[in-house]
């Protein structure tokens, strides 16, 4: 008897490299995956980055400051982009303090030195004044939290990372507001030139704030972000509600610009007719969105082919899953577009868990 096709899944993003989470999970489920499906995956790339110098640069002259004149109190990090754009600044960082080129590239390589090796500098100064920071890095999503981990270990052993299985903003926001008032955590209060060192930069770097009043006593939290984000993070920690010694002063700093890749919508509207071909009828091809940018073209691409099939499951020749409430709500707010699955965690396992309840409870697989 002829096995079953497995189900594709169409994942909406870039494949990362060395190795990507999402592919090792699909291709190779471990036994504990979620029956009743097995979900072939391809990538598809949604969006092409570019990194923003001037922040870049501004960035570079924070963390190269003695680490108590640093005017920060913790770091926030919540997409690989951002993680991508500290790590490269670190990486100068310490090139610059020791004088010749690392031996590790900027995707970091496991057979490289030690960061004690690394930052040992030849003319006897100190080039571990970026490792004297001891801070939080916030972070979301498991993906993220490992690559933030990996620059953590190497360039910021004195800060931890934390927030990493809160899932979105907005209980990243909340898990803040406990986390940096706690007694039990260093939240170093702001050097005197913080607030004008701030000012003299906000008119010439993309560099916003929530702009309000807080205790005097706690830092500002520095948030690396992309040009297209939402406010849930800032406009939590600044809520009106909280009393001014909760909330949290918030800089934002747009490290990264981002554009949906030239061709998606053609690439798109192929890798679905492939799919289909390979389903025949026996099943719906997924597709997991994990951006709000690109959506105006899957969108388009999808609204015909969902409305062959009003009924879920096998009634429908696409289904939608998204990685988390970010997306379902822009697309819900922007498009009036359901997604059949919102995962419950960011995180291959909390995508195939969705898609297999879902599944399972319309009565339908992608393996008959």
């Amino acid at each position: 008897m002829t096995s079953p096709s497995p189900t594709p899944l169409l994942l909406l993003k870039t494949r990362n490299t060395p190795t990507d989470a999402y592919a090792t999970y699909f291709s190779s489920p471990p036994p504990s995956a979620p029956p009743p499906i097995r979900l072939q995956p391809t990538f598809l790339p949604v969006l092409q980055y570019t990194f923003h110098a001037p922040s870049l640069s501004h960035l570079r002259t924070l963390l190269s400051l003695p680490a108590p004149s640093f005017p920060y109190g913790g770091l926030i990090c919540t997409s690989q982009r951002a993680v991508e754009a500290l790590g490269q600044v670190l990486e100068e960082v310490s090139t610059t303090a020791n004088g010749h080129r690392p031996l590790h590239n900027e995707e970091g390589d496991n057979q490289a030195e030690s960061p004690r090796t690394t930052h040992t500098l030849q003319n006897g100064q100190s080039a571990t004044h970026q490792h004297a920071l001891a801070i939080p890095l916030y972070t979301v999503g498991p993906a993220t939290a490992r690559a933030l981990a990996a620059l953590q270990q190497r360039h910021l052993p004195r800060c931890g990372v934390h927030g990493h299985d809160t899932g979105d903003g907005a209980k990243l926001a909340a898990y803040i507001l406990a986390h940096y008032s706690s007694p039990t955590k260093d939240s170093p209060a702001p050097p005197s030139s913080s607030t004008s060192s701030t000012s003299s930069t906000s008119s010439t770097l993309p560099l916003t704030s929530n702009a309000v009043t807080t205790s005097a006593a706690r830092a500002p939290l520095l948030f690396l972000v992309g040009e297209q984000r939402r406010a849930i993070i800032p406009t939590s920690l600044a809520s009106r509600a909280l009393d001014a010694a909760q909330r949290v002063r918030v800089d934002e700093l747009v490290v990264y610009a981002t554009r949906v890749v030239e061709g998606f919508g053609g690439a798109l509207e192929r890798a679905l007719r492939e799919g289909e071909e390979r389903v025949g009828g026996g099943g719906p091809v997924w597709v997991a969105v994990f951006s709000p940018t690109g959506c105006a073209e899957m969108v388009t691409a999808l609204r015909g082919r969902r409305a062959k099939g009003s009924g879920a499951g096998r009634g429908r020749e696409v289904c939608v899953a998204s990685i988390g409430p970010t997306t379902r709500d822009y697309l819900r707010a922007e498009f009036g577009f359901e997604v059949d699955v919102c995962a419950e965690r960011p995180s291959p396992e909390g995508l195939a868990e969705g898609i297999a309840r879902f599944m399972r409870e319309r009565g339908g697989g992608g393996d008959g």
